[in-house]
């Protein structure tokens, strides 16, 4: 069975301190809800721009900015144990 998920990644500028971002999200939905969740530190953050795997986006404010890149990755689940029934 195959998954997907969602990595950001980037680095944000606020108040003068320089901050790392690196999540993984399961849906897509959860990673807008992410970048909107942003607005409380005072990041305000455009529309997801990009392809069918990678999506990135800019986010500023009056004290700073930066740019987010969100990647597609297909999880290959196992099927479980190897060697089963021997």
């Amino acid at each position: 069975m195959k998954s997907v998920k969602y990595s950001v990644t980037g680095r944000l500028t606020v108040k003068d301190k320089e901050v790392t971002v690196e999540r993984k999200f399961r849906k897509m939905r959860n990673v807008r809800n992410y970048l909107k969740s942003l607005r409380e530190i005072g990041l305000e953050c455009s529309e997801l721009q990009g392809e069918k795997e990678s999506w990135s986006t800019e986010c500023r404010s009056r004290a700073g900015g930066g740019r987010l890149d969100v990647k597609r990755e297909r999880v290959e689940r196992s099927k479980g144990k190897e060697g089963k029934g021997d």
